[in-house]
C-alpha cells in the first residue's frame, strides 16, 4: 500500500501528504466533522472483519468448507464491496470521475451484488434473525431514496435534508453489522461449546469421566 502511494504520488505529481494525512487536517476542519460517516465506515469494517474471521475460524475447526463458511465468505465479500464504495465515495464521485459511470449504474451494480448474496443464501438468512436484516435493508433503501430526492432539490436547502439521508443510512449499517455479528456467532458458538464440553470432560480424573455415547 505504501509503495503504491509513493508510486502514484511520484507518477501523478501529487503531494504525498494528500495520501497520508487525516482528511480533516488536510481540509483544515474540526476533527469531529463527518463523525457519523466515519463511524459508519467503522461499522462496515467491523462487519466485514467479523465475517472474515468467522469464516476462517470455522473452516479451520471443521477442516472443510461448510455452508456456514461459504455464507460468511459471501458476507465478507458483499460487505467489503459496500465498505469500499462508501469509504471512497465510488458511486458519488470516483466512478464518474475515472470510469465514466453514472451514479445510477454503480448503484445498480451494488444492488445486484446484494441480491446475488440474498439469492444464494436466502434460506439461511430467513432461518436466522431476518428481522434485523430486513430493518437494515429498509434503512439503506430509505437513505438511497432520500438521496435521490435531495438531488432533485425537493427537500429544500436546509442542512437537515442531509440528516434525513444519513441517519437511516447509519442505522442501516449498524443493523447490517449487528446481523452479521449474530450470524458469525450462530456458526461459531455451537462449535465453541462442543469444544469446551470435550475439554472439560477430558480434564476430569479417570474415575470422573462421563462415558461418551457410542454408535
Amino acid at each position: 500500500m505504501l509503495l503504491a502511494v509513493v508510486f502514484v504520488s511520484a507518477f501523478a505529481a501529487i503531494p504525498i501528504e494528500r495520501f497520508t494525512r487525516d482528511p480533516a487536517d488536510l481540509a483544515v476542519q474540526h476533527p469531529l466533522w463527518g463523525v457519523v460517516s466515519n463511524l459508519g465506515i467503522l461499522l462496515w469494517c467491523t462487519s466485514a472483519t467479523v465475517c472474515a474471521f468467522g469464516s476462517h475460524a470455522l473452516a479451520r475447526r471443521e477442516q472443510r468448507v461448510t455452508e456456514g463458511v461459504r455464507h460468511l465468505r459471501a458476507a465478507t465479500l458483499c460487505t467489503g464491496v459496500l465498505l469500499l464504495d462508501d469509504l471512497f465515495m465510488v458511486h458519488d464521485d470516483l466512478a464518474r470521475r475515472y470510469l465514466g459511470f453514472g451514479e445510477s449504474v454503480v448503484i445498480v451494480l451494488l444492488a445486484a451484488a446484494v441480491l446475488a448474496y440474498f439469492w444464494r443464501f436466502g434460506q439461511q438468512i430467513l432461518a436466522g434473525e431476518w428481522g434485523l436484516m430486513l430493518f437494515a435493508l429498509a434503512c439503506l433503501f430509505a437513505s438511497l431514496l432520500v438521496d435521490q430526492i435531495n438531488d432533485r432539490g425537493l427537500l429544500g436547502k436546509s442542512s437537515w435534508r442531509y440528516f434525513a439521508e444519513d441517519a437511516p443510512k447509519f442505522l442501516g449499517i449498524a443493523a447490517w453489522c449487528g446481523y452479521h455479528y449474530r450470524l458469525a456467532l450462530s456458526w461459531l458458538v455451537p462449535v465453541s461449546e462442543a469444544s469446551r464440553s470435550r475439554a472439560a470432560n477430558d480434564s476430569l480424573h479417570p474415575e470422573q469421566v462421563v462415558p461418551r455415547a457410542t454408535a
